[in-house]
C-alpha cells in the first residue's frame, strides 16, 4: 500500500516518462520504445495481479439487479479523494502494470494492432459518484499526409489504429475530442481550455535527455459539466497530450467525472497515467507484432475483390477483438478479488453511460433482460444468449447476413441497444 504524496516534479517526470514511452513505442518507426524504470517507479505497494481490483468476494461474474448493492463502504463521502493505491496488471496482452486507487473498482486493459498499442484504465469510487479513466481503447496513431509513404497509406486504409491526419495540437484537439466524445450526455456544456506550459517543457526537457526531439509538444486541458443518468449534476475534466515528430504525430488522454469537485481527481487521474509502467516482455513481441499485421494487410488486398463472405467477416473484427478482450478480462476473476463487471451488471453506478463512452462501448439487453457489453462500432447487434457471442453490423444487418456469414441464426437473437 501507498500514500498518494508525490512531488510535483516528481509527478511531472513520471508523466514524462510514460508517455515518452508510448509514443516510441507505438508509432513503430525502429525508434527504441522502452521507459526508463527508474522514472516511472512507484513505492511499495499491494500487488493485484490480474487488471481488475475491488473489495467484492471473487466468484461468478454475472450477477442479477440487486446483488452487490449492500456491499460495504469503508469512507461515507461521496467526496473522498483516495490517498492510496495498489498494483494490477493489463489481463489481455500482459502488456502493464498500473496503479489504481485502493478499494474502488477498477478495470486495466491494452488494445493492440501491429505496433498501435493503446493502455487504458477506468477506476470507480466505492460509492459510484466519480469515475477516473486513463487512455482511450481507439485513438489511432496519427501520421502527417504530407509525409505518408505507400505502405503507411496501405496500413491506414486497412487498420482503424492507423489514421492519416494533419498535426492537432491539444488545446484545439482535447476540445474536439471532449465534444464528440461526451458531447451526447444530457446537460453537456463545455468551459474554458487552458494549456499546461509548465508540464509541456518538462516534458521536452526529459525528450531531450534520452535523444528524442518533438516539433511541438502540447498539453491542454477542459472542463465541461454534465447530468447523470440520476440526473445529478457532474464536473468533468480531461487532460490531453500531444506530441508531433513531423512524419507521425501522438495523442492521448486522461480525465476524471464526479458529482463533487472535479479538481482534486484531476491531479489522482494524472498520478494513474504516470504510473503506467509497461513490461519489457510485452514490448518483445511488438516486432512480430509488426510484421504479422502487415501479412494480414497483404492477404486481404490479395482477396479483397474475390471473397465476398471473407469481407463480411472481416467486418467483425472489431467484435472479435471486444469479446476477447472481455473474456481475458473474465478468465482474471479466478485469481483475485474483483468487482467491475459485477458492479456495471448492478446498476449502482452513476456512471454507466459515462464509462461506455471512455470504452467504446454499448450495453445491450436480451429477451430475457439480461444486460450486456458489446463494441459501439455497429448499429445492429445479434448474440447468442447462452454463451454471449455477439456479431453486429450496420441497419440492414440481418439474419440473412448472418447467413451469408456462414452462421447458423436459429442459435442467435437481435438485442436491443439500452442507454446503460
Amino acid at each position: 500500500m501507498s500514500a498518494m504524496t508525490h512531488t510535483g516534479a516528481n509527478r511531472r517526470s513520471r508523466l514524462v516518462a510514460a508517455t515518452a514511452g508510448s509514443l516510441l513505442l507505438i508509432v513503430g518507426c525502429g525508434v527504441d520504445g522502452s521507459t526508463d524504470a527508474a522514472s516511472t517507479a512507484s513505492s511499495t505497494i499491494v500487488d493485484q495481479p490480474n487488471g481488475r481490483s475491488g473489495k467484492r468476494d471473487p466468484g461468478a461474474t454475472t450477477t442479477t439487479e440487486m446483488e452487490g448493492k449492500g456491499d460495504p463502504i469503508d469512507d461515507p463521502d461521496p467526496n473522498a479523494v483516495p490517498t492510496s493505491m495498489v498494483t494490477i496488471s493489463d489481463p489481455v496482452n500482459d502488456a502493464f502494470t498500473v496503479d489504481v486507487p485502493e478499494g474502488w473498482d477498477s478495470l486495466a486493459y491494452s488494445t493492440v494492432e501491429g505496433q498501435t498499442v493503446r493502455q487504458v484504465v477506468n477506476s470507480v469510487s466505492p460509492d459510484g459518484s466519480t469515475v477516473l479513466f486513463v487512455g482511450d481503447p481507439k485513438i489511432p496513431g496519427y501520421w502527417n499526409p504530407d509525409t505518408a509513404n505507400p505502405i503507411t497509406v496501405q496500413m491506414a486504409d486497412a487498420l482503424d489504429s492507423v489514421e492519416l491526419k494533419s498535426y492537432v495540437p491539444a488545446e484545439d484537439y482535447v476540445t474536439s475530442y471532449v465534444t464528440e466524445k461526451f458531447g451526447e450526455l444530457d446537460g453537456f456544456t463545455l468551459g474554458d481550455v487552458q494549456r499546461l506550459t509548465d508540464r509541456e517543457q518538462d516534458y521536452i526537457d526529459y525528450a531531450a535527455g534520452k535523444g528524442v526531439t518533438f516539433t511541438d509538444v502540447r498539453i491542454a486541458q477542459v472542463r465541461f459539466t454534465f447530468n447523470d443518468e440520476a440526473g445529478k449534476a457532474n464536473e468533468a475534466s480531461v487532460t490531453a497530450e500531444t506530441l508531433n515528430s513531423g512524419d507521425f504525430w501522438y495523442a492521448d488522454v486522461n480525465g476524471a467525472a464526479t458529482t463533487g469537485d472535479v479538481d482534486p481527481f484531476v491531479d489522482v487521474a494524472r498520478n494513474i497515467a504516470d504510473s503506467r509502467k509497461q513490461k519489457e516482455s510485452f514490448t518483445a513481441t511488438l516486432n512480430k507484432r509488426h510484421q504479422d499485421t502487415m501479412a494480414m494487410i497483404q492477404q486481404r488486398t490479395e482477396e479483397m475483390t474475390r471473397q465476398h463472405e471473407a469481407n463480411m467477416a472481416w467486418i467483425q473484427d472489431s467484435a472479435n477483438a471486444h469479446q476477447a478482450r472481455m473474456q481475458a478480462i473474465w478468465d482474471s476473476n479466478d485469481a483475485q478479488i474483483s468487482g467491475w463487471y459485477d458492479r456495471m451488471a448492478s446498476q449502482d453506478v452513476e456512471h454507466r453511460q459515462f464509462l461506455n463512452y471512455i470504452n467504446e462501448e454499448r450495453t445491450v439487453v436480451t429477451s430475457t433482460g439480461e444486460k450486456r457489453q458489446v463494441d459501439d462500432n455497429y448499429q445492429r447487434y445479434w448474440m447468442n444468449p447462452a454463451t454471449g457471442t455477439y456479431y453486429g453490423g450496420d441497419i440492414n444487418f440481418d439474419e440473412n447476413a448472418l447467413r451469408q456469414m456462414g452462421i447458423d441464426p436459429s442459435g442467435f437473437e437481435e438485442v436491443q441497444i439500452v442507454k446503460g
